[in-house]
């Protein structure tokens, strides 16, 4: 697969306010960070039970309230009932105002970034979403990608990650999440070297499926964080999140395999400290 098809387009960063959608992003350098926390989350596009679990995901994002919210499998719907919730945009500026596919990734910041969107060779119009932020006196660049689905497709998800190391090479720090559709144990191997998996480093005894098994596959770990290896920032905590039942079936009985969570994934919840030398 040739990595030359790279398309790079800058996205339009913007806070919603009663106006309407105001453009900001900046360039940004904060100090003094003891901590950073993140959110991945394949919210699935599917409409079934849609408003109650967009509900019941902006429920979850408030109550954990982290930087930044890496999600995948956003919709245009998805988004107006995002930007209805006062209290969420209040809080994040958003990678951009509308999509351009009729699916795809999205991130929510609480800090007036500017993000990136790198286009890759994908049958299904997958691409990396970034964007660099300066913290302590030190560059990181924050990413989340929907990778290649279908378990054949390996060899387009090694491709894309070989695409997504290279645009962050040359970057101190980097952090990159979101649903890698890894379906085979032997792909792990592709994580690009001097990335390693948090789940994996911080809980290496627990299996971490965040796709329940359905009637034609088992339970699997599609959803990962990797963070580069690094002298300044430490992965202290991660877990799974969005596991309970939507409140509409807490009393109710449901088909075997129905989705009663607010996706057909699990979320990931992750916070970084800062090791590094204090400025």
């Amino acid at each position: 697969m040739d990595l030359s098809l790279e398309d790079i387009r800058v996205k339009l960063t913007v806070r919603k306010t009663k106006d309407g959608f105001q453009k900001v992003s900046q360039d940004v350098h904060l100090s003094g960070v003891e901590k950073l926390k993140f959110i991945s989350y394949n919210v699935w596009f599917e409409k079934h039970n849609f408003e109650e679990r967009n509900l019941e995901l902006r429920k979850i994002f408030l109550k954990f309230d982290p930087d930044f919210i890496c999600l995948q499998e956003v919709t245009q719907d998805f988004l107006q009932l995002l930007f209805s919730d006062e209290q969420i945009c209040d809080r994040y500026y958003f990678s951009s105002s509308c999509l351009v596919q009729a699916y795809d990734v999205f991130i929510l910041s609480k800090y007036p970034i500017s993000f990136k969107c790198r286009y890759f060779p994908s049958e299904m119009g997958r691409n990396l979403l970034f964007g660099i932020i300066t913290i302590n006196n030190v560059d990181i660049s924050i990413g989340t990608t929907h990778l290649e689905s279908i378990d054949y497709n390996d060899d387009y998800r090694l491709c894309q990650l070989s695409a997504i190391q290279d645009q962050f090479k040359s970057y101190p720090e980097s952090i990159l999440m979101g649903d890698f559709n890894f379906a085979k144990k032997s792909e792990d191997q592709n994580i690009p070297e001097g990335y390693y998996d948090v789940w994996n480093h911080l809980l290496p005894n627990e299996d971490g499926h965040t796709m329940l098994a359905s009637e034609k596959y088992p339970s699997i770990r599609f959803d990962r964080i990797i963070l580069k290896e690094s002298e300044n920032w430490k992965p202290t905590h991660i877990e799974l999140i969005g596991k309970y039942p939507l409140p509409s079936y807490q009393n109710k009985q449901h088909a075997p395999f129905e989705i009663i969570t607010p996706s057909d994934h699990y979320g990931l919840y992750l916070e970084l400290s800062f090791i590094g030398k204090k400025s």
